[in-house]
This record gives structure tokens, C-alpha cells and sequence, in this order.
């Protein structure tokens, strides 16, 4: 399983055809979910709604790519994340931590320098989506073969 930050979702969602773009649409028609938890949907739910985005991609467009992507999701209940994350330097993203533990996700896709310092943690890979076809698809290949 892969966890995207939601700075990959967002850039997927603003720029077709874009590196994040293809790292999501990769694991989609590879019959992979999106994973979320309730943290982190509300949190991209949150970000690519604001109306600064606007002038990128229209609300309603990025509205039913939120619906697509909820329903292509599988969500992870609180009651399934049993241990509380303290190890990133920015605490917002503990809860991507938090959810590759209990999805047992094999890779965390972001942009974000707090996660990527992290890599490789606790035996997940944290990487840009520039390094997704090389560390994450074989993985997610390999899943598929297993």
C-alpha cells in the first residue's frame, strides 16, 4: 500500500500530467486504493477546496476529483491506528506516519522535506513522486505478483 501527503494529491488534482499526477493515476489503474485515515482526508478535503485554488482548477472539478478519488479510498478508522506518532519535526504530518503504520504501507509519497528526512522509517520508504517509478511501482509490482 502507498500513502500520499496531500501535497502530492493537491499537485495531482492542479496540474495534469504532473509527476504527482502520474503517481496517482499509476496506483489507481493498478487497482491499488487511495489510502486516507479521517485526519488526513479533512486535511486534503480542507486544502484543495480553498478558493485560492480557484483560479487553477475550478471548484466543481476539484470537488468530483475529491468524490473520485473517496470512492476509489479505503479508509482506516481511528480505532485501527493504535499507536500515537511523535517522530516527525512537524506534528500536522505524525498522522501520515501514523496511518502508513497501520495500513502497513510500504512507501509514503510526498513533497514535503519534514517526511522526507524520515526516509527510510521504520521500514517505510519515504520519497518524492520523482522517485515513485523507481522505489514505489516495483513494490507495488511486486505486491500484485504476491
Amino acid at each position: 500500500m502507498v500513502v500520499f501527503d496531500t501535497n502530492v494529491l493537491v499537485s495531482a488534482a492542479l496540474i495534469q500530467g504532473s509527476r504527482a499526477d502520474h503517481c496517482v493515476r499509476t496506483v489507481l489503474e493498478h487497482q491499488h486504493p487511495l489510502i486516507f485515515s479521517k485526519a488526513t482526508f479533512e486535511e486534503l478535503s480542507d486544502v484543495i477546496l480553498r478558493s485560492k485554488l480557484d483560479r487553477y482548477v475550478s471548484k466543481a472539478a476539484r470537488l468530483g476529483l475529491l468524490e473520485t478519488w473517496e470512492n476509489a479510498a479505503v479508509f482506516f478508522p481511528d480505532a485501527a491506528i493504535h499507536e500515537v506518532v511523535r517522530d516527525c519535526r512537524d506534528p500536522d504530518d505524525d498522522k501520515f506516519l501514523e496511518l502508513a503504520l497501520a495500513c502497513r504501507a510500504a512507501a509514503i509519497v510526498t513533497g514535503d522535506p519534514d517526511l522526507l528526512v524520515l526516509d527510510p522509517w521504520r521500514g517505510i520508504r519515504i520519497v518524492k513522486p520523482a522517485d515513485f517509478d523507481t522505489v514505489v511501482l516495483p513494490i507495488l509490482e511486486n505486491e500484485e505478483r504476491g
